[in-house]
């Protein structure tokens, strides 16, 4: 799956960047998860309508629990959380603002209204190759069971390995940005690394 996200998009609190995701979504064969600024729900309607497998939420998500239960009962399993964390804290607001929320405890209330797959992000470490949180990422899977994708300072194949050996059956996912771009990974290894070659 590709991981787009409209970082404009998220500071302004609206899609900025939509011709260029549709671009991207016609352009390739897999699924595309898109977040960023999705706070109505006539952007997440036409973000699934050009053509995105799911959408991933985070600020209003967070803060407005009415709204994020009313778009998982119409979209399901098309409805993303991303849970953007610093020091166990929850940040909205393209990582602007600190809530009071904890990372855990929000998990724990999405969980229970429906919402299938998270995003896990330590803000601290994205970007950075520093390696994943690990303690925080298996923490997170063995509070709930929703699907939980890794994200954040992956910057080798070692890194990807040791989410793997964390053995967590509800960790599904792991988001490789940077490291790939900068060559340091090419996917055919992170697909042998998440095999167990």
């Amino acid at each position: 799956m590709i991981h787009v996200v409209d970082l404009d998009g998220a500071f302004s609190g609206r899609p900025v960047n939509r011709e260029i995701v549709q671009a991207i979504i016609k352009a390739v064969s897999v699924p595309v998860q898109v977040g960023g600024g999705l706070r109505q729900e006539d952007d997440i309607e036409d973000m699934l309508a050009l053509g995105a497998a799911r959408v991933v939420l985070g600020t209003r998500a967070i803060r407005d629990p009415a709204w994020l239960d009313a778009v998982v009962k119409r979209w399901g399993d098309a409805i993303v959380v991303g849970l953007d964390a610093r020091g166990g804290r929850l940040h909205t607001q393209g990582w602007r603002h600190a809530e009071t929320i904890s990372l855990v405890d929000f998990a724990r209330r999405i969980e229970d209204c429906g919402v299938q797959t998270v995003i896990y992000t330590d803000v601290s470490r994205d970007g950075t190759r520093s390696g994943p949180d690990l303690e925080g990422v298996g923490r997170l899977c063995d509070t709930v069971r929703m699907r939980v994708i890794a994200s954040g300072g992956i910057g080798s194949c070692e890194d990807v390995a040791k989410l793997r050996d964390l053995r967590r059956e509800n960790l599904t996912g792991v988001i490789v940005g940077r490291a790939l771009y900068e060559g340091n990974v090419t996917l055919a290894r992170l697909k042998e690394v998440v095999s167990g070659n």
